[in-house]
């Protein structure tokens, strides 16, 4: 199943509208890019290993998991702190998946968003402070769906304008695949690990799985070797 397009703001102190493109077949197939004011972040899942990646910064998370998007995702968010509420509306019960943990809610009425006519649902999560609005197409494919974060300063909410659903679409397993970073000729980059962690160099030439670099290492000379470019991170400035 595909969602080619998702439009989400998160309102703290100032708005923004970052566009989501998510990709996903169940199981334990899911590709997301998020591009922002910040830049891009990808999230990618092949069924045994997810990627978070973020293009500009060049900072790089490779994590080993099997199972299917719920504990890709579950896993994402204890090892980095990256919460995706679309989650949810991802997993292999969805129905189920919002209703985990409500305390109370249902439908409160209909409402017309895009020339659609749309249930519109409401729901509290206590355990989580959570307020959850959902409108849904007569056909249950969801349009809207609105999370309130009670308890934190400012209450900010999230809000994801679902559209372009096309269940046509046949994904190869390579939209899912694993895609690491490439760095541009001259960036500096800062080694993350083996015997050089924490030297500075200057790239030669960059590819996915691995990079030619030069640095001073040995009485101030240089010496140009190939690192990992999984090992290896922009230094800013």
């Amino acid at each position: 199943m595909d969602l080619p397009r998702l439009r989400g703001t998160e309102r703290r102190i100032a708005s923004h509208r970052p566009y989501t493109k998510i990709i996903y077949r169940r199981p334990d197939r899911l590709s997301v890019s998020v591009t922002g004011d910040d830049g891009t972040i990808k999230i990618l899942y092949d069924g045994t290993t997810l990627v978070l990646y973020g293009t500009e910064q060049k900072q790089y998370v490779s994590l080993p998991v099997t199972g299917g998007i719920d504990k890709a995702l579950d896993l994402l968010e204890e090892r980095t702190g990256t919460d995706f509420p679309l989650s949810d509306l991802l997993s292999d019960d969805p129905g189920e998946a919002v209703a985990s943990g409500v305390t109370s809610g249902g439908q409160v009425g209909t409402s017309t968003i895009d020339g659609v006519r749309c249930n519109h649902f409401f729901f509290v999560q206590a355990l989580d402070d959570l307020e959850l609005e959902l409108w849904l197409e007569d056909g249950a494919l969801p349009r809207l769906f609105v999370v309130t974060y009670r308890s934190l300063p400012g209450r900010p909410i999230f809000v994801a304008d679902l559209s372009g659903w096309d269940f046509s679409i046949q994904t190869p397993d390579s939209a899912f695949a694993e895609a690491l970073q490439t760095f541009a000729e001259h960036t500096i980059v800062r080694i993350l690990a083996g015997a050089f962690r924490g030297k500075i160099g200057k790239v030669v030439s960059s590819g996915a799985k691995s990079t030619r670099l030069c640095l001073e290492a040995f009485g101030g000379r240089a010496t140009c070797m190939t690192v990992a470019t999984a090992d290896l991170a922009a230094v800013a400035g």
